[in-house]
């Protein structure tokens, strides 16, 4: 049973880097929409190209840790 997604390659200097991702980070959820389902997962990413606001949900290092972004 999948809970998320796992991040990996997330290198130096990156945008990834810069929102505070790291490797090994776990993303489990996306403006409260679960990523536990691959295809559902695909489908919110299309959706969040409208978005202004976006919160993550994600597991690190066993700890939970939400983070918000806003998009001008």
């Amino acid at each position: 049973q999948s809970i998320g997604m796992r991040l990996f390659a997330i290198r130096t200097g990156s945008l990834y880097e810069k929102l505070g991702l790291k490797n090994g980070d776990i993303v489990t959820a996306v403006n409260d929409s679960s990523l536990s389902d691959p295809t559902q997962a695909l489908k919110l990413f299309e959706q969040l190209k409208s978005q202004r606001q976006i919160a993550v949900k994600l597991e690190r290092n066993g700890s939970s840790v939400d983070l918000k972004y806003s998009i001008r």
